[in-house]
Formats: structure tokens, C-alpha cells, sequence
């Protein structure tokens, strides 16, 4: 009896060699598309935190420059709280710079304007605000928890006193972020004097 070779066909072997090719060019190829993905999100993310902060800041820096008056600063916000007195403390060592949660000016139109940070566990909602409207857009960034504050110095009683604004902001997610790209943080600084006082 004759046997019949056909060399035409594939070997279990080699076919197992191709699925796991395949499977490990797929793999790659998924990695590389969300990685991708992932990277254009971050961008997406850290411009939108961008821009609401510096929105927030500049809003905040121009009219404080530009204010009538300087009203004073807070921690707690209450009436008979808010200080004018932003010189130094001649003990030693210098104790850090007090951060205020609250700080009250009044424009040249009149207008009382109080700036707020509302960024404490206890708090509802991590605010940055002037008079109750808030600076950011809470449905694209957050407030970091304890990040904002506000502090003055003076270096003497003739000169205006100088404004710190400090705060941090984080992309808005309504659940704890799983991926690296929703936990960035980024702080946003910067001092201003003031430009009118006693004009």
C-alpha cells in the first residue's frame, strides 16, 4: 500500500506560532492606540485646569491692583474678623505667614468685593469665589482641599500692603480617578500690590 504525503498543509505547531504572533502584535498595537488616548487626555486636562486657573487668578489680580481700598483679610470670614494690618511680626524665629481664607476689598465703583476660599473638609464644595460667584468652573476643575489661602505683607505703614493668592487646581471627576491623567495637580501663584490705595 502507498502512502500519500501532502505537504500542503499547516502543522498544529505552526499555526500556534502564528495565533501568538498575531496575539502579540494585537497587544502591542492596543498599547500603543491607548497610550495615545491616554496622553491626548492628559493634554485635554491639564489646558482646561490651565485656563480656569488662570482665568481665576488674572480676574482676581486685576481687581485687587485696581481696588479703592483695601478692606482687610480673614480666616473665618466673620464681620469683626478682617484685619488691614499686613506687617511684619518682629519675634524670633518669624513665625510662617498667617493664610487667610477670606479677603475684603472695595472698588472705585463702590462695590464691597470679598474673595473666599472654600476649600476645607468640612466644606460642601471646594469654592473659589467673589461675592458667592464662583472663579471656576467647577464641572471641568476642583480645588484642591486646604490649597487656597491668601497672605499680605507690608514692608512699612506708608507702603500698600502686597497680596499672596495661592491655590491648586485638579480635573473634575465625580469618582476617585483610576488613571494618572485625572491626578494631576497644578498650583497657581502670584502676588499683587495694590495700585490706588490712597489715591
Amino acid at each position: 500500500m502507498k502512502k500519500f504525503l501532502n505537504s500542503k498543509g499547516y502543522t498544529l505547531v505552526e499555526l500556534l506560532a502564528v495565533i501568538i504572533i498575531l496575539v502579540s502584535v494585537g497587544g502591542i498595537i492596543i498599547a500603543i492606540v491607548t497610550t495615545s488616548l491616554r496622553g491626548g487626555n492628559r493634554s485635554i486636562n491639564v489646558n482646561e485646569v490651565r485656563q480656569e486657573g488662570n482665568f481665576a487668578i488674572t480676574q482676581m489680580s486685576r481687581m485687587i491692583k485696581y481696588a479703592k481700598s483695601f478692606d482687610g483679610v480673614s480666616a473665618d470670614g466673620s464681620a469683626n474678623s478682617y484685619t488691614t494690618s499686613c506687617l511684619p511680626i518682629t519675634i524670633t524665629p518669624t513665625p510662617a505667614p498667617v493664610k487667610y481664607k477670606y479677603l475684603k476689598i472695595t472698588s472705585f465703583e463702590g462695590g464691597v468685593i470679598t474673595f473666599s476660599c472654600k476649600d476645607g473638609a468640612s466644606d460642601i464644595t471646594n469654592l473659589l469665589s467673589s461675592n458667592s460667584a464662583n472663579l471656576i468652573n467647577t464641572s471641568k476643575v476642583s480645588l484642591v482641599e486646604d490649597s487656597c489661602y491668601f497672605s499680605c505683607n507690608q514692608d512699612n505703614s506708608i507702603l500698600s500692603p502686597i497680596i499672596d493668592i495661592h491655590f491648586d487646581l485638579t480635573p473634575y471627576t465625580s469618582v476617585t480617578p483610576v488613571f494618572v491623567e485625572n491626578t494631576l495637580t497644578i498650583p497657581f501663584q502670584t502676588s499683587v500690590v495694590f495700585r490706588n490705595i490712597g489715591n
